[in-house]
């Protein structure tokens, strides 16, 4: 009996995984940035010039998984390495998740707010030095290595659980 990952080029094995983890890692971030969105807009905001309704978390929802998208890249760019996240995480790597969360939060939350789209409720945790709410930047910050790794498990378990399977033969 031959292995599946055995009788396949190593590129085209190394390209179905990477693919499926992308799927992974964007239908968690999906749902896990919908929830979040759904959670801190009605405590945090007041909608101006965005839509407020459920069209605008959903497509609020997919710039949060293209944000998702732009950290892992970064840190694959620092990585040297696109599939970093099968690996130990460095410093380096956490600095960089770190640091460009943070970037992209703040420009994005200052460009909605200096355009009118929305602007924060009294009472929302703002941050004096750079005048954007605490929440957006947890968002990115928290739920970014939480997916990341998830998925990372996820699609980890599934290839090893396909590779140790033995197609039947004969039939």
């Amino acid at each position: 009996m031959t292995n599946a990952r055995a009788t396949e080029p190593p590129g085209r094995w190394a390209l179905r995984e990477g693919v499926r983890q992308g799927l992974v890692l964007s239908g968690l971030a999906f749902l896990a940035h919908l929830g979040w969105e759904y959670v801190q807009c009605p405590l945090l905001f007041e909608h101006l010039s965005y839509d407020g309704t459920w069209r605008g978390m959903i497509r609020a929802t997919l710039g949060d998984i293209v944000l998702t998208w732009a950290v892992y890249g970064a840190v694959a760019l620092v990585s040297q390495r696109w599939r970093w996240s099968r690996r130990p995480w460095r410093a380096r790597q956490l600095l960089t998740l770190g640091l460009t969360a943070v970037a992209l939060a703040v420009a994005i939350e200052l460009r909605g707010l200096h355009t009118g789209r929305w602007r924060y409720v009294e009472g929302a945790t703002v941050l004096p030095w750079v005048g954007v709410a605490l929440a957006p930047i947890l968002q990115l910050l928290v739920l970014t290595p939480l997916l990341v790794a998830a998925a990372e498990c996820l699609t980890s378990r599934a290839g090893a659980a396909r590779s140790r399977r033995a197609p039947r033969s004969g039939l």
